[in-house]
């Protein structure tokens, strides 16, 4: 809530006090009116829902979700709390966005310890360097130190024992006809050797 009466109010101030800007002022298309209007007409609206004896809305959920007796007293104690601290957030945000945005104008970023807790604020709170520390340095040394374990040296073997074949391989391709027609009538022979076997 607090947050909330913060930058809306924020943005009160920085429009109707803050400095005049200059620039390009056109009339909101149709496509940018409908959205505020269908939410326009659902926040003056909402409450009439709830009107009425006892609250519409409350009657329609009874059925799914009936009043618990024994938790009303304290829950209109704690209603009454809430809805005062609510009251005092929202005040206490709109009191913050008229000191920082009217009566400092703005300046209070200028001093050096709230510089550091906006740069702080815009590295993402210090989780990007938590992360660095936490997993990405520890995830490279344990890389870097397993480089040579059996799995990558099977790998390796594996690579070796193909470019082996491929060389071997490489040699029977000698551009003679004659040996190529051999290779295929040798090959033929023992294909023929092994269905007559089986």
């Amino acid at each position: 809530v607090g947050l909330t009466a913060l930058y809306s109010f924020r943005m009160v101030f920085l429009v109707f006090w803050g400095p005049e800007r200059e620039g390009e002022v056109r009339r909101p298309t149709a496509v940018m009116l409908a959205p505020m209007v269908v939410l326009a007409a659902l926040a003056l609206g909402a409450g009439f829902v709830q009107t009425g004896e006892g609250g519409n809305f409350s009657r329609f959920l009874q059925s799914a979700l009936p009043p618990l007796p024994y938790l009303l007293p304290a829950a209109a104690h704690v209603d009454a709390v809430l809805r005062g601290l609510s009251a005092g957030a929202t005040l206490l945000g709109v009191l913050i966005a008229w000191v920082v945005w009217v009566r400092l104008r703005g300046r209070v970023a200028e001093t050096p310890a709230l510089a550091a807790v906006r740069r702080f604020w815009l590295e993402g709170w210090g989780f990007d360097r938590l992360y660095e520390a936490l997993v990405v340095r520890p995830y490279v040394w344990l890389a870097r130190v397993d480089r040579e374990d059996a799995v990558d040296q099977l790998y390796r073997g594996l690579a070796a024992l193909a470019l082996a074949l491929h060389r071997a391989l490489s040699r029977t391709q000698t551009g003679r006809v004659r040996w190529y027609a051999a290779g295929v009538a040798a090959g033929a022979v023992v294909v023929i050797a092994l269905v007559m076997r089986l």
